[in-house]
């Protein structure tokens, strides 16, 4: 799998047996603990995808409306407030 492509690796996680909760804290959280990063750090990038809806609910058809990797926006457009 396309590096970056974290609909599609949370999708792989539940599909081999984690529920979906997991999953996106296995893709995220638990993964940046696992690289000695256990929290944000004031100054740093940040990686985030932002869903309009939780996407627990169906991780396979989720898609994320903005993927923010190393603080430049690749994918989607920020909402406007």
């Amino acid at each position: 799998m396309q590096h970056g492509r974290i609909a599609d690796e949370i999708a792989s996680l539940v599909r081999v047996g984690l529920d979906p909760t997991e999953a996106y804290a296995a893709a995220s959280w638990k993964a940046r603990a696992w690289l000695g990063h256990p929290s944000l750090e004031s100054g740093t990038s940040a990686d985030f995808v932002v869903y309009r809806e939780d996407p627990r609910s169906d991780p396979a058809a989720a898609r994320p409306d903005l993927v923010v990797l190393r603080g430049r926006v690749v994918s989607g457009r920020p909402a406007r407030l």
